[in-house]
């Protein structure tokens, strides 16, 4: 499958999803690891800057990585909201389906 998303190619099935994997590809890989480095890299010079002024603010370092985060966290609410979306009709789906099917006589 890794080999099948790093040629672009579609999955071969509406069941699969290369969801979770984007990763794996050496593209997708180099975005991500860039995408860390500058999260880190914002933290430590506002941790540095904070040192060197000796105080200690853990909002102000953390609005100074915001920024950097807030596409992916925007990113992951959206897939979130698809994925529980879809697990909804699959579980309207499944109580459609069991509705349909004959119920056993008792005796």
């Amino acid at each position: 499958m890794q080999s099948r998303m790093q040629r672009d190619k579609p999955c071969l099935t509406r069941e699969i999803t290369y969801r979770g994997l984007e990763c794996w590809t050496k593209t997708a890989s180099r975005r991500l690891d860039k995408k860390i480095q500058s999260v880190v890299t914002a933290f430590l010079d506002e941790q540095d800057r904070q040192w060197k002024q000796g105080i200690n603010v853990p909002d102000i370092i953390a609005s100074s990585c915001r920024a950097l985060t807030q596409a992916s966290e925007n990113q992951a609410f959206e897939v979130a909201r698809q994925d529980a979306h879809e697990a909804q009709a699959s579980a309207d789906n499944n109580q459609m389906v069991h509705a349909e099917e004959p119920r056993p006589s008792h005796c």
